[in-house]
């Protein structure tokens, strides 16, 4: 009879240890800098090179996501968000964290132009059978702002999305997506992506 309840009780300890395990896993950030990313097909300026325009279109000084010299256009990145599923069950987070830098901040029609420079930030997966894309989140800096102003200027900002999804690692792949533009050619004002995270609230 002791043996059954000492075997009972170590039982009823790993189950707990398990599932303690595993939920604290699941509330794990998953967080990542642009440059620890792949680049996608955007990146390279097209035309010939020379001192001025060299054949990278982007920089990424300190893991950060900036534009290289007097380059214009679009710089992305696309962020596998690993696979908890490896050690436990699917996490729970629900929202997405940016930090960021938007010279000109948001585009307000009649009031604030804030369309020259952008960053951009998305949360995807993929359906492992179809390939159907989704987005599940987006965060837009000509549009979303933390502090309910223009967020203009050279400061580095940030801003949490939330949202609410049930991850299922069974059936989809993950990734977040992150983007910087510009179209005015100016030395002194880039926009810059700095980190990525995915949390709980």
């Amino acid at each position: 009879m002791t043996r059954i309840l000492k075997t009972t009780g170590f039982a009823t300890l790993a189950l707990a240890a398990s599932v303690l395990t595993t939920s604290a896993f699941g509330a794990q950030d998953w967080t990542t800098m642009p440059a620890a990313c792949a680049g996608t097909d955007n990146n390279f300026y097209s035309g010939v090179p020379s001192g001025a325009f060299p054949v990278a279109r982007f920089i990424v000084p300190g893991g950060r996501l900036s534009f290289n010299a007097s380059h214009t256009g679009y710089i992305a990145v696309v962020c596998n968000v690993d696979n908890p599923r490896d050690v436990g069950g699917d996490p729970a987070w629900d929202q997405l964290e940016i930090t960021y830098i938007d010279p000109d901040g948001v585009h307000t029609p009649d009031v604030h132009t804030g369309d020259a420079y952008q960053v951009l930030v998305q949360l995807v997966r993929v359906n492992k059978t179809s390939g159907v894309h989704s987005v599940l989140v987006e965060f837009n800096s000509n549009n979303d702002c933390p502090l309910g102003s223009f967020c203009d200027g050279t400061a580095v900002r940030t801003m949490v999305k939330p949202f609410a999804h049930v991850f299922d690692f069974a059936n989809y792949a993950y990734a977040v997506y992150g983007r910087v533009f510009r179209n005015r050619v100016d030395v002194n004002a880039k926009p810059v992506l700095i980190q990525m995270r995915l949390n709980n609230r």
